[in-house]
């Protein structure tokens, strides 16, 4: 396939100097169809919370258990929390926002969960555990 890449047998393909280039395919169907498509597929979509995700893929891959404790090594003891961190994290909200925003979360218990649950290698443990349920569903084998 190289040889072709670089010989310009494919369509649309190019190697140069070792710089693969792809060109971007046209379609020759109407913006106005494209656009009209796009909004049938997303209001047939779930409108889901990201919390609600979170908690859900949680159930699916219990990634939570692996943000352990820094001292201890248990596992957190109310997942809402360090979920609520875990997304702090990933939105850069403080502690105090967040607390604000949920019902029944303090701003001390997300700080906690924040110091002494979530640190580079529990984010790769957890990482590795979603990882591991994806390979282990049927989806992936196909």
């Amino acid at each position: 396939m190289s040889y072709q890449a670089r010989a310009g047998k494919l369509v649309g393909v190019r190697l140069v100097n070792g710089v693969l280039t792809i060109a971007k395919e046209r379609t020759k169907m109407a913006k106005a169809k494209v656009e009209a498509a796009k909004w049938l597929i997303l209001d047939r979509m779930p409108q889901i919370d990201v919390t609600d995700l979170l908690a859900e893929v949680d159930t699916w891959t219990g990634f939570a258990h692996w943000f352990t404790h820094l001292r201890t090594g248990d596992a957190v003891r109310l997942t809402p929390v360090l979920l609520a961190a875990i997304l702090g994290d990933a939105t850069n909200l403080g502690a105090k926002r967040l607390a604000d925003a949920s019902v029944g979360l303090s701003e001390r218990q997300i700080t906690w969960a924040r110091l002494f649950h979530i640190r580079p290698e529990t984010y790769k443990a957890a990482l590795a555990a979603i990882i591991n349920a994806q390979l282990a569903h049927p989806f992936a084998k196909l």
